[in-house]
């Protein structure tokens, strides 16, 4: 390996100057806060991102509303209980 390519592997491994991304400091907060939202898929794996991201960063959010359908003779409410009983998906 060249000395140019090992140091753009050292800055490309340097995360050093990234932004944080965990401080929820942007205008989704703002845009969401009183509002109501309805999400369908919510079960599916970017739906539990969605629910997750607009719960931790959107204090302010007004009503969550998520649709779910029966599946493998599980009720709805069983569904959601059981995604919102996982501790890996909260």
């Amino acid at each position: 390996m060249t000395r140019r390519n090992k140091d753009y592997l050292e800055d490309m491994l340097n995360m050093s100057d990234l932004p944080d991304t965990n401080d929820c400091q942007s205008e989704i907060p703002e845009f969401f806060a009183g509002c109501n939202v309805l999400i369908t898929g919510g079960s599916g794996f970017l739906g539990l991102l969605l629910i997750e991201k607009l719960l931790r960063c959107c204090p302010d959010i007004g009503k969550l509303y998520v649709f779910m359908r029966a599946k493998k003779e599980k009720s709805p409410e069983q569904r959601i209980k059981e995604h919102f009983d996982n501790p890996v998906s909260i």
